[in-house]
């Protein structure tokens, strides 16, 4: 299989080393080119980090990693949900500000982020049948 190579680099080395690269190419019956490339590309690769395997061998798509990470995410946030609705049921009433809800309050009082609780508290009235 034939490569296209479309960049060019040059570089100042001495007469010996130069003889050596042009051996090893005779002796392999290829250009001082490719001989060059292949031993940057084998020193290249030591130097970088592996790539991830499965057990299987083959590399870890990014999408696996994506999904794994969701589960986790889905964990956390099912988790934080029930932590919620159980500190909500233990206050008894609702703390309000001006008539209104106040999510702040509610965060502070139970210590879930007032993110989670903005998500979370119109399903809470939903089920406990309150709103």
């Amino acid at each position: 299989m034939k490569i296209k190579k479309d960049s060019k680099i040059e570089f100042r080395c001495s007469s010996a080393f130069k003889a050596m690269i042009e051996e090893i190419a005779k002796a392999h019956n290829v250009k001082m080119s490719d001989v060059l490339e292949q031993a940057c590309t084998e020193l290249v690769a030591k130097h970088l980090p592996a790539p991830k395997l499965k057990s299987d061998n083959t590399r870890v798509k990014k999408s696996d990693k994506v999904k794994k990470r969701n589960g986790s995410n889905t964990q956390v946030s099912t988790e934080t949900k029930k932590r919620l609705f159980e500190s909500l049921d233990n206050l008894g009433e609702l703390p309000t500000t001006r008539g209104q809800i106040s999510m702040n309050k509610i965060s502070e009082l139970t210590g879930v982020g007032r993110s989670s609780v903005s998500k979370y508290l119109d399903e809470y009235l939903i089920s406990r049948k309150l709103k």
